[in-house]
Order: structure tokens, then sequence, then C-alpha cells
């Protein structure tokens, strides 16, 4: 057998078996599509938090009040705990390891402009809320003058914007209505939230404004913190001193609760980096899968075309002709197969860009390289699943090949 027809006889060989060899197609573009597109979902999780796990990497402690579930000092359990904004913006005053501070709650109330209203989450913060987020705020933040001159502003989320405004209005400068009171907009949140945030779908006005108009007697808190050699000891002396001023003891669990986001986002990004790690083992163990069925399919192959390998050996083919022979053969089939299923991917990948997906999934992406890289393992897996009944049929005896029946 010359060296430069074994592609034509491959080629041939697999018209020769049109219905065999579409069958092993379909089952290589399915193996493709299956472990492309879960890399693609574990890359679209990961690239949708990564901006805020960035944000979540910051020192921030949050704050949260809660009811007391053991008497103290002849109050009974189940007070409410209490603390005024003004009482938190103090705090810095105490603790010098406070960078900033801000109030950090939300309470429903109605908007209206131009006939329109809705009910949305109202967030009366600092100014420094926004430098501890780094929110993409079109217009401008709330600024320190806004919240000592008590300015009736508002910066309003995305869905609002979207809602009372339209999606192609700039809503910067105008006037809508809270619960009755005109506020003048000066900035929208201009992106849609994709994941993990700080209350993106909330809009913000100052706290001295809200405390002013509606009273807010209790409200959680954010505190970014310098750098801290030891977070437990500061996270005690807090708690200590709060216990302190607002009544309630120091081992109470209920009374106060402090979330490190520090610590969270090393949990969360576990989390993410355990279902990606997750998602590429279900797809090499569909490659494995893919690779076992190469082989049985090349056995049963060889069984079948076994007077056809007798036939080419009593022609004067050598060993290494037909091993050859039943590679090329098994990497064009793969080879065939993982093209078309990576152009189905990237079809896929095109129409999911478009689609209404979860928040959480993020947009399912895979880039070229990781593409190639698939297609190489790939073909790694179908030379290790074919040599071996490759190397069965180049070891054949020409006569026991012709003679055999069963």
């Amino acid at each position: 057998m010359i060296w430069l027809e074994l592609p034509l006889d491959t080629w041939h060989t697999i018209k020769a078996h049109k219905m065999r060899s579409i069958l092993s197609i379909l089952g290589i573009i399915w193996g493709t599509y299956a472990i492309a597109l879960l890399l693609a979902m574990g890359q679209g999780m990961y690239n949708v938090n990564a901006e805020t796990l960035q944000k979540l990497g910051k020192p921030v402690l949050w704050v949260i009040t809660g009811n007391t579930s053991q008497p103290y000092q002849g109050v009974a359990s189940g007070q409410l705990v209490q603390i005024s904004p003004d009482q938190v913006m103090q705090l810095p005053k105490t603790f010098p390891q406070i960078q900033s501070i801000t109030p950090f709650g939300s309470t429903s109330m109605t908007l209206s402009y131009g006939g329109k209203s809705m009910s949305t989450p109202i967030a009366p913060i600092d100014a420094s809320y926004f430098t501890m987020t780094n929110f993409p705020v079109a217009g401008r933040v709330l600024t320190p003058l806004d919240i000592a001159q008590h300015q009736r502003v508002i910066v309003i989320g995305h869905d609002v914007k979207v809602r009372l405004f339209g999606d192609s209005t700039n809503p910067v400068g105008k006037q809508l209505i809270i619960n009755g009171i005109y506020f003048t907009v000066i900035g929208y949140v201009s992106k849609v939230n994709t994941g993990l945030s700080f209350s993106w779908g909330s809009s913000y006005v100052p706290y001295s404004t809200y405390q002013l108009l509606w009273h807010y007697p209790s409200t959680p808190f954010l505190l970014l913190l310098n750098k801290l050699n030891n977070l437990d000891a500061f996270k005690q002396q807090l708690t200590g001193y709060l216990a302190y001023h607002l009544h309630f003891s120091a081992e109470d669990k209920q009374a106060i609760t402090l979330i490190d986001f520090t610590s969270f986002a090393q949990v969360y990004s576990n989390i993410l980096l355990a279902t990606r790690v997750f998602l590429a083992f279900c797809g090499v163990m569909t490659l494995i899968v893919g690779g076992i069925g190469i082989a049985n399919m090349m056995y049963l192959v060889v069984r079948e075309r076994r007077h056809e390998i007798g036939l080419r050996m009593a022609l004067g083919a050598e060993p290494l002709n037909i091993l050859c022979l039943f590679l090329l053969e098994t990497l064009l089939l793969v080879g065939l197969g993982g093209l078309f299923g990576g152009l189905l991917v990237f079809l896929t990948l095109a129409g999911l860009a478009h689609a209404n997906l979860p928040t959480w999934l993020g947009t399912p992406t895979i880039n070229i390289t990781t593409m190639m890289w698939i297609l190489l393992i790939l073909l790694a897996t179908a030379l290790l699943a074919g040599y071996s009944p490759a190397r069965q049929a180049a070891l054949m005896v020409p006569v026991d090949a012709l003679t055999r029946r069963d």
C-alpha cells in the first residue's frame, strides 16, 4: 500500500459505510458539544461574579442588628437592638481602624414620575457608600455636601430608570416623587445587576435627608476597614462597644451579626471554583465515555472487516500500513465530529448571548484557544482509543483473517 494512498483509501472506506460513519460522527459531535458547553457555562458563571468578588475582597464588615435572645441587666429577651444613623456615623471617632462608614439598609417606597409609579427599595446611605462598592453610576453620586445639607437628591437603580424614564432617556436633572415628596435625580446605576452585589436594585438618598423626612430609628451599616492584622480582635472590640452602648450582652449572638465580606468572598470564590472543576470533570467523563465508545466501535470495525484486512495483507500490505489505516480512519471520524461539534457550540453560544438567562449564570462563553485544546485532547483520546483495535488488525495472520467465519 502506498503511503500517499492512505488518506484517500480511508475516505473511501468511510463512504462505503455511511450509516456507521454518520452515527460515529454524531457521537463525537455530542461529546464535543457537551464538554465545550459545560466549560462555557462555568466560565460564564465565573465572569459574571469576578467583578463583584473583587469588590467583596475589600476589608468590609456588614453589621446587622437584631433582637436579643437572652435577658440582660434587667431587660427581657426579644428586645429590638436599635442604632440610629447618627450613632453609626460617630463610630470612626472611637475606632481609627474604620476607613469609612455608611448606613446600609433599605425600605420599600413608591416612586412616581410622569404618571408612572413603582415600589422599590430606597437605601439611605452616606457618600462613602459608592467608594466602597465602585458602582457604575452615570451622572454623579452623593457627596458629603448632599449629606450635610440634607439635599433631596437621589441616585436611582437601573430598573427604576428603565421603568419610569425609559431605556434611552437620561433621567439626570429630572424630578420624581418619593411618597409624595419631590427628589431630583442626580445619577443612575448604568448597568444591569448580573451577579452578587451590594443591593444594585435599590435607589439611594442621603441618610440625613431620610432621617429628617421619615425618621430612621435603626439601620444596618457597612464598615470599610484599614488593613488589619487581626480582624477577629476588631470584631470583638466592636461587638463589646455596641453591647455596652446599646444594652445587650456581648455573648448574645442574635443581638448583632457581623458579616465579613472578605471571608464571604473567599467562600463564594471556592464555590465557583468547585463548580468549574465539577463541570470540567463532567466534560472529562464525557470524553472518557466517548473514548470507550470509539474503542468499541473500532473493535467491531476490525471484526467486520477481517476478510478485507486479510486480503490487503495477502496483496502485500504491511502491518504498519494496516495500523495506520485504522488509526487514520479513527482520527478522521473524530476530527469531523469535533469540528462540527465546535461549530454547533459557537452557534449555541451566539444564541444564548441574546437569551434571557438567569443573572447568576451570566453569559456562557468559550474562547478559540480553549476550543482548540478540546479538539487536541479529543484527537489524543481518539489515538489512545483506536490504537488497540488498530494493532489487533495489524497483527492478524492473513490466512486466519480470510478463513475464520466467526
